[in-house]
Order: structure tokens, then C-alpha cells, then sequence
């Protein structure tokens, strides 16, 4: 695997990792910490977050892609998500080589 690909990668699991965790903490859903339940109880919402935060237009807010699934998403998530966000985008900018138009964009 190469260096860039396995950056990306890890990138992308430290990011799903802190949602969940970040998720669990908050649990907008009643189905984590609230409840004592399994910490991975987050892990698919981390990876829906994810693809709303990838899809979102350049102008949004992290908070629309939140609000999307958690209407009534506290303030410390919206922060926590944009923070974790935030390093995730500045660390796959920095471990994307330049692509032609004709490569595939999969990590």
C-alpha cells in the first residue's frame, strides 16, 4: 500500500473513531452512554455523518450535515464534530498527491 493511500486511511479511521466516540459521549440518540451500552453503538452514525460531511456543498456548515440527522444536536457536538473535521480535512489535503481528471477518487 502506498504511504499516501495508507495516510488517507488512517486519516479516515481516526475520524470515524472520534465521531463515535464523540457521538457516544453526547448521544443524541439515547442508545450510548446514556444508556451504558457497547462503545461502537456509534460507529455506523459516524460513517452517515461522514458522507454528509463529504457531500456538503463548500458554503455549509458542519452543523446542517448534524442537524440533518440530529435535529436537537447539542452545541459541544456540533463543535467536537467541526474540530475533528476540521483536522480530517487539513490532513487529507496534505496527504492527496494532485489527481487528473480521469483518477478515481476512492480513498
Amino acid at each position: 500500500m502506498d504511504t499516501g493511500r495508507n495516510d488517507q486511511h488512517v486519516a479516515w479511521e481516526t475520524l470515524r473513531s472520534g465521531l463515535s466516540g464523540l457521538l457516544y459521549e453526547s448521544d443524541p440518540d439515547q442508545m450510548g452512554a446514556t444508556i451504558a451500552a457497547p462503545h461502537d453503538e456509534y460507529d455506523g452514525s459516524a460513517v452517515d455523518l461522514i458522507r454528509r460531511l463529504q457531500d456538503m456543498a463548500p458554503n455549509d456548515s458542519v452543523e446542517i450535515a448534524i442537524r440533518a440527522l440530529w435535529p436537537h444536536a447539542d452545541h459541544n457536538l456540533v463543535e467536537g464534530v467541526d474540530r475533528l473535521w476540521s483536522r480530517y480535512v487539513g490532513q487529507s489535503a496534505r496527504a492527496t498527491p494532485a489527481r487528473s481528471k480521469h483518477t478515481d477518487d476512492r480513498p
